[in-house]
């Protein structure tokens, strides 16, 4: 299990999540959220709805059991969680929903 506190002598291992949300969110922001350190990376969406996150480059690292909220938010919408275990990557879908003026109160 990587530890929290990684350095440049004692960097976090690797881990990439693969996200594929589908192509109607192509171009738009996707938010990964750490629900056990608090930290959020955003990037944007490619061209099929696909991103690859690379958690090992953040300030607080990753640990197995660590559990992503992951949301996307715009004409279409969605969230999913992951549980992180212990391999190098892993991969996820977010089912999305178009938005309506009914169905976005409060997620913006």
């Amino acid at each position: 299990m990587p530890p929290r506190g990684g350095s440049a002598t004692t960097p976090y291992l690797p881990k990439q999540i693969e996200i594929d949300a589908g192509p109607n969110v192509a171009g738009q922001e996707i938010r990964v959220y750490n629900t056990n350190t608090g930290e959020v990376l955003r990037d944007i969406a490619g061209g099929s709805g696909e991103l690859l996150v690379e958690l090992s480059s953040t300030t607080s690292g990753w640990t197995e059991g660590d559990v992503l909220l992951i949301k996307t938010n715009g004409d279409y919408f969605g969230s999913t969680t992951l549980t992180l275990d212990g391999t190098g990557g892993q991969s996820v879908s977010v089912s999305v929903t178009q938005a309506t003026t009914t169905n976005t109160v409060g997620l913006r």
